[in-house]
């Protein structure tokens, strides 16, 4: 049986091949980024949604800046990284290197939006269609979240290297 959307498509779009995400090759960024878009300038959404269409399952993703320059027509390799930049103090993502690669890692939204909630740095109509779309997800409320956030020092589960320290994210700059 068609799946509502599949019929919405059929009716208005009839014959219009779509992308089959069952063919692979298929990346999605989570849906409470639609109510989160206001926190990016669109350079920033631009290399953003670049790293989460990179990453795996895991959610890592490895690549230089040339690469990513080239990927994305930007010609400036140094003025490219202030924006990759941002997006790590921020919280979004995470940057290590290892062997002469840089890796990425995309943060779980809901953690960087649950802090700002906790910061107070949404507004109350921001703070509502966020915990609107949350809910409609099933999800808890961006409160709630904040209660289920480690504590900074806390450990938490060991990966390869063994456990880790939670460590407080910077605060985010004013204006966002």
């Amino acid at each position: 049986m068609a799946t509502r959307e599949e019929r919405i498509r059929d009716r208005l779009f009839p014959g219009v091949k779509t992308y089959d995400r069952k063919d692979g090759g298929f990346a999605a960024v989570p849906l409470i980024l639609r109510r989160a878009q206001f926190l990016f300038d669109p350079r920033r959404w631009q290399i953003y949604t670049y790293i989460c269409m990179r990453a795996g399952a895991a959610g890592v993703a490895w690549f230089n800046l040339t690469e990513l320059g080239w990927d994305i027509g930007f010609n400036s390799v140094p003025k490219l990284r202030p924006y990759v930049d941002s997006l790590v103090s921020e919280g979004w993502v995470k940057m290590a290197h290892s062997q002469g690669k840089d890796y990425y890692v995309i943060v779980d939204p809901l953690v960087v939006l649950a802090r700002l909630f906790y910061r107070n740095e949404l507004t109350e109509d921001r703070k509502d269609a966020l915990d609107e779309l949350l809910d409609s997800l099933h999800l808890p409320s961006l409160e709630d979240l904040v209660q289920q956030l480690p504590a900074p020092g806390s450990q938490v589960s060991p990966g390869p290297a063994g456990p880790k320290t939670v460590a407080a994210l910077p605060p985010l700059p004013v204006g966002l």
